[in-house]
């Protein structure tokens, strides 16, 4: 008698959850730890892959229901491991109208996070063309003031090259006529 009361509060339960959906952190929590954002969530009909709830584990099972307060310890009292497990996916599975409006407030929300970073990403770039279009002219500047300086060296190395091969002609000579007097 006390048992088959338990399963209708349970039952009643679950449909409150239903009913009042609101997502929380210990939900957010958890699809960020299974890694919902990378997972492939919808088939091409647009309906849940059952794969996504096969991927997870015993623990991922109990800690999804946990958060919704949807586990029911007396459909899953086995010592049967497979059954326990088989037990915890069919209830994850009886409730995933939850779980698909789980992943659709945790896509809301991450959209909504990243609406800002979108919006600046726009000024972003635009500033970011501007400054680099600041740099290039700085650059040319910087570039052209070089050039001219290094220019400047090689003329003055090009003129001292030119006087000691001068200089050096001019002993040459003058040691070539000192030899011809001789």
């Amino acid at each position: 008698m006390k048992f088959s009361t338990i399963a209708i509060a349970t039952v009643s339960a679950a449909t409150v959850v239903n009913a009042s959906y609101s997502y929380s952190p210990q939900v957010n929590d958890f699809l960020n730890k299974i890694d919902i954002a990378k997972a492939q969530v919808y088939d091409q009909a647009g309906s849940l892959r059952d794969d996504l709830i096969d991927s997870w584990s015993d623990s991922q099972l109990k800690e999804w229901l946990d958060a919704h307060s949807l586990y029911d310890v007396h459909t899953s009292a086995t010592k049967d491991v497979k059954g326990y497990a088989a037990s915890l996916k069919e209830q994850v599975l009886a409730h995933k109208d939850v779980l698909v409006e789980d992943i659709k407030s945790y896509q809301a929300a991450a959209a909504a996070n990243a609406q800002p970073y979108i919006g600046k990403s726009k000024e972003f770039v635009a500033d970011t063309g501007a400054k680099a279009g600041e740099v290039g002219a700085q650059a040319q500047v910087h570039a052209q003031t070089l050039l001219g300086h290094v220019q400047q060296h090689l003329y003055t190395q090009y003129e001292n090259v030119k006087s000691y091969a001068w200089d050096l002609y001019k002993r040459a000579t003058a040691y070539s006529k000192s030899k011809v007097d001789l």
